[in-house]
């Protein structure tokens, strides 16, 4: 298990089959170990996506060109680890498999929430090593120092307006679909605070006898690894894509400190939906529409 930006745990495994973006089952194709094509056919240079769960990448690669060959990695089995790897790690294990698709790019990277952070990575290590990456889209992520970044002030004001924002969601539950509605979501929110305060216990135990965190645990693992990684200056303009909550446009700063890695630059889109729902059907169309004109061309013949 996984954690994206909001705290929900999601399976590393995404092995749906895709609609039209299924592979041609006779076409030769090399074998990977973490990367799983959605679409090959195209001339243009491959996007690889860093999503969690189904539905993965599935549904944006039905919204692109259809000359876009896609590709999804996805995560390695943790189960019998006592800690997640980091951020850095995880880049240099999907390393091979990228220049394995393509040896010399150019490479193109769209990470989703916590995994934008391995896209990201992977962008900075592929550079580094006098590639050419021409594509860097991270969706809906803030920096993972974000938070730290703020003043008391702002941090106060933030959980304040957190609090406003669910408890109008709640109103407008009540409202809409009655008091048993309203009840189910209550319960629920309690649920999910209880579970995450005895995940963190647990991952307390296990890591004091050094023995393997259980597989309901990984997501405490996943979240210190995400807001243990320091960015380091990105040094080509990426785009950065924020939904249009009501909570996120409150923010003050647009790139949620993005600003201090963006070393050239970086251009901000806000979508329609929810996060947890910008990458799938429906609202993955207006995504889509707002990555594909920064995508990289078919090659001239």
């Amino acid at each position: 298990m996984i954690a994206t930006q909001d705290g929900e745990a999601v399976s590393a495994d995404h092995s749906l089959p895709s609609a039209s973006s299924q592979i041609d089952s006779n076409q030769s194709t090399p074998m990977y170990t973490y990367l799983r094509p959605l679409r090959t056919t195209g001339a243009r240079p491959p996007l690889i996506c860093f999503f969690p769960g189904p539905p993965g990448a599935r549904d944006l690669a039905d919204t692109l060109p259809e000359d876009q060959p896609v590709y999804e990695i996805f995560w390695p089995n943790m189960d019998d680890k006592s800690s997640f790897p980091s951020i850095e790690q995880l880049a240099t294990l999907f390393l091979p498999d990228i220049r394995k698709l393509s040896p010399h790019g150019p490479y193109q990277f769209c990470g989703y929430s916590t995994f934008g952070l391995v896209a990201y990575e992977m962008g900075q290590q592929l550079i580094a090593q006098g590639a050419d990456v021409s594509f860097l889209a991270l969706f809906d992520i803030w920096h993972p120092q974000f938070f730290r970044m703020l003043t008391p002030y702002e941090k106060a004001r933030y959980q304040v307006l957190r609090v406003l924002d669910r408890s109008g969601k709640y109103y407008r539950t009540l409202k809409n679909d009655g008091m048993s509605a309203l009840f189910t979501r209550l319960i629920d929110f309690a649920n999910r605070k209880f579970t995450s305060t005895m995940w963190l216990a647990t991952r307390l135990g296990y890591r004091k006898v050094g023995r393997p965190v259980p597989k309901g645990v990984q997501i405490i693992e996943s979240i210190a690894a995400n807001k243990e990684y320091v960015p380091l200056p990105y040094p080509k303009k990426f785009i950065l894509v924020r939904t249009e909550d009501i909570l996120e446009r409150r923010l003050k700063d647009p790139t949620v400190g993005w600003h201090r890695s963006a070393k050239s630059g970086i251009q901000i889109y806000f979508v329609q939906g929810e996060h947890g729902k910008i990458k799938d059907k429906p609202f993955v169309q207006d995504l889509a529409n707002k990555i594909v004109p920064h995508l990289e061309h078919p090659a001239e013949t």
